[in-house]
């Protein structure tokens, strides 16, 4: 192929390409280059993206003339192309189209399937408006503020696809890019570490009980007292983890509740044996050791 192609024989393309193959042919040779390893080859592979885009539409203004077109035409063409949108703007748009498929998603019975919120992520990701490593990175930024800022119905399952998908148990610097709200989903990985490690006895009756947090239903009063036990040390132990995995005002609701039985009121408290083996301690009206209502483990 001729030296002046060279851009197309990067990206394994034949002079008969327009654009649609050459986006395709981005993205496959995206998908097989480390960006952060190799981040000079991924430059060189941007730039041949780019040039050949420029080419495509250069041919198609000549009529689909010659493959190769004139030296001066390619760094100097008559009419450059418009800049490109805004890598931030793309994800956005991109993210509404996510955050689409999430509302139809909360009206089916696969709105806590982690595996339905991995396909989402995947079809995101697979957006060639995402093709550059900025607009993914927006992307992922618009995930990691939704998480952070409190528990919503299904947000359990995306929790765990999006820790999957990007990465964040693996490479923890990846969430420290994002501030304070990527501190928190840290914080939150690291317990849900911690929670899965507890006893199964321990680890299964405190996951039924954020359980039934989400379902936002008070229990009734003679079975408030036998769970509040697991929830105050579930806020204790996990306070992170609970404030991105169930609902804070479904905690406040139990909590009122709990305060209103007349064991409550008369002082008497329930007992808390630690899961971890510490000294047992007690609660009873207006004990929440300085917990904040938060959530619990993802799916």
């Amino acid at each position: 192929m001729d030296a002046s192609l060279d851009f197309l024989a990067q990206l394994e393309l034949s002079g008969d390409a327009d654009a649609r193959d050459v986006r395709r042919a981005y993205a496959l040779k995206l998908k097989r280059i480390d960006q952060q390893a190799d981040p000079e080859g991924f430059q060189a592979l941007r730039r041949a993206y780019e040039i050949a885009l420029d080419w495509v539409e250069w041919k198609t203004q000549q009529g689909g003339a010659p493959d190769a077109p004139p030296e001066a035409a390619l760094e100097a063409p008559p009419d450059p192309p418009a800049a490109p949108p805004d890598e931030d703007e793309l994800a956005g748009a991109v993210f509404e189209l996510f955050a689409g498929q999430a509302d139809a998603l909360a009206r089916t019975s696969r709105l806590h399937d982690r595996d339905a919120w991995n396909a989402m992520l995947c079809g995101a990701l697979d957006d060639e408006r995402l093709l550059g490593l900025d607009a993914r990175m927006y992307f992922e930024q618009r995930i990691v503020l939704v998480l952070a800022r409190g528990w919503h119905p299904g947000h359990e399952a995306l929790l765990a696809a999006a820790t999957e998908l990007f990465g964040w148990a693996d490479n923890r610097r990846a969430l420290e890019r994002f501030g304070y709200p990527g501190d928190v989903l840290n914080q939150a990985i690291d317990e849900q570490a911690l929670f899965e490690r507890q006893p199964e006895p321990v680890r299964a009756a405190m996951a039924a009980l954020i359980g039934k947090l989400r379902e936002d239903i008070v229990p009734p009063p003679e079975l408030l007292p036998a769970l509040m036990p697991d929830l105050e040390r579930a806020l204790e132990h996990f306070p992170a983890l609970m404030s991105v995995t169930a609902h804070p005002d479904t905690i406040d609701t139990w909590y009122t509740a709990w305060q209103a039985l007349p064991a409550a009121r008369s002082g008497k408290a329930a007992d808390i044996e630690d899961p971890s083996g510490a000294p047992r301690r007690r609660i009873g009206l207006g004990c929440s050791s300085g917990s904040q209502p938060g959530a619990g483990p993802g799916a």
